[in-house]
């Protein structure tokens, strides 16, 4: 199967916004729909041209984390998780945020999402902890220091 990965641009094409609320709906049907606003997206395609993967990151807002970088929602449809999608939207991510001078990137995954944790580990992100439990107590948290682009 060829998987075509494409980032977005911050403001999102109205087709590639309602795509990647439609995997949002599919990753995270329990919780509120995200905020697409001042974040790039990826979407991982399957050769029909229909979203199987989307991941999001967004620089933190607040002027006392600057160079912080924070990987928002990632999800993966059942039928493609196993495939290293995860571990290629991580990728991707690290990437873009290095080419805008972040220096670092912090994310959460819930306890019972074991698969993502590993993931995060396997590119490189430690946990950590940090002094807002910003996703509650269940929750890990990750942190990857980014080096420069050489």
């Amino acid at each position: 199967m060829k998987l075509r990965c494409e980032a977005t641009p911050w403001k999102l094409p109205p087709k590639t916004a309602k795509e990647v609320l439609r995997l949002d709906r599919i990753a995270f049907s329990e919780d509120a729909a995200t905020d697409l606003e001042d974040c790039w997206w990826w979407v991982i395609r399957n050769e029909k041209g229909r979203g199987v993967a989307f991941a999001g990151l967004r620089g933190c807002r607040h002027p006392s984390n600057k160079g912080l970088a924070y990987m928002v929602r990632s999800g993966v449809t059942p039928k493609h998780r196993g495939k290293g999608l995860q571990k290629r939207l991580i990728k991707a991510r690290i990437s873009m945020a290095r080419r805008h001078g972040y220096k670092e990137i912090v994310t959460y995954v819930l306890a019972w999402n074991l698969a993502s944790a590993n993931s995060l580990i396997g590119c490189g992100f430690k946990l950590y902890h940090p002094a807002e439990k910003y996703a509650g107590s269940k929750a890990f948290y990750f942190r990857c220091v980014i080096s420069p682009l050489l």
